[in-house]
């Protein structure tokens, strides 16, 4: 296998538009299906929930949240999760 992962990586080497459409491709298909949280499937997410729980937490300590995901989707997730409203 690794045999193989190195001889497709050399000739993607040789062909850099053939490789980045290939990494565009994976990147595009992983923010579809993976990326981001189907927030239906949460439950309690909807608007007067949150706006409830942001009410109630309002004037309350700050807190801080912090990451070591890499790309911007797990913190775009983080964000529209802590904003939403």
């Amino acid at each position: 296998m690794t045999d193989l992962k190195t001889t497709v990586k050399r000739r993607l080497s040789k062909l850099p538009w053939l490789d980045r459409w290939i990494r565009l491709y994976f990147l595009r298909r992983r923010a579809r299906t993976t990326a981001y949280p189907r927030w239906a499937a949460i439950p309690g997410v909807d608007g007067r929930q949150w706006r409830e729980a942001r009410e109630a937490a309002r004037g309350g300590p700050r807190v801080l949240l912090a990451t070591n995901v890499g790309g911007y989707s797990g913190g775009a997730t983080l964000e529209v999760s802590s904003a939403r409203r």
